[in-house]
């Protein structure tokens, strides 16, 4: 078994993730070699493990023609979230008198370009080069004074690693494992975005597919055990037609 990991380039705050996954495959005895192109490491064989960012990960499914759903809301977490969420595309964010809704917006296609962002002005706007017509997810504000992200492997909690917030403050863990159970028919692993709110709720914020996802301090061990669950998961029909 090889483990193929995208080289890193140049530091940013997504580098550590790479080397959390290198680190984490060469504890568990695994060859791991890192890669700057595709064609470098094709083709795969049915043992062997890709790492990338997200747009790569993309290329690289799209190679292995594997149709994947994009989770970021799944209806069965509907009551963990606490606030209306619908899709829809910029312009259903203005009203009739040309003002704007208060609202939370997020890309819902694939090639992301832009974070999720509170729209309160035109000026908030400002940037994001999409046009009217771009699909977005549109969620009402609510108030997130933390937030955490739980990896989530089998429909166990792997591990929870806070990523912003204030410090001090607790989120529910029952209603964490809650929503983990809700989900039936989710991935096999996938991380489970919560949030504490200034009114004391636990809610779901987002759901994150398991194939390429910020680690925020989560141990290098499992970081791997996490990537190579869900691998497997999208590439098993793959490579049994191959």
């Amino acid at each position: 078994m090889t483990v193929y990991i995208k080289k890193v380039k140049y530091l940013t705050q997504t580098s550590i993730n790479k080397y959390i996954s290198k680190v984490g495959f060469s504890l568990r005895g695994e060859k791991v070699v890192e890669y700057d192109d595709l064609k470098e490491i094709l083709p795969l064989n049915r043992d062997d493990i890709v790492v990338d960012y997200i747009g790569g990960m993309y290329r690289i499914f799209n190679y292995m023609r594997i149709e994947r759903p994009e989770y970021d809301y799944p209806n069965a977490l509907e009551k963990f979230y606490h606030r209306k969420i619908k899709a829809g595309v910029l312009a259903d964010i203005f009203n009739d008198d040309g003002t704007i809704q208060k609202s939370f917006i997020k890309p819902r296609l694939e090639t992301k370009v832009f974070t999720g962002k509170l729209i309160e002005t035109y000026y908030d706007l400002i940037g994001l080069n999409i046009d009217r017509n771009y699909p977005i997810w549109i969620s009402e504000p609510i108030n997130i004074i933390a937030e955490w992200r739980t990896f989530v492997v089998n429909h166990e909690i792997l591990a929870i690693q806070k990523y912003a917030g204030q410090f001090g403050v607790v989120y529910d863990y029952d209603v964490v494992k809650q929503a983990v159970l809700a989900w039936e028919d989710s991935p096999c692993a996938y991380a489970l975005d919560i949030g504490l709110t200034d009114q004391g709720e636990t809610v779901v914020v987002e759901v994150n597919d398991g194939f390429s996802v910020g680690f925020y301090g989560l141990d290098p061990y499992n970081a791997a055990i996490f990537l190579e669950t869900r691998w497997r998961e999208l590439t098993a029909d793959y490579f049994n037609i191959i």
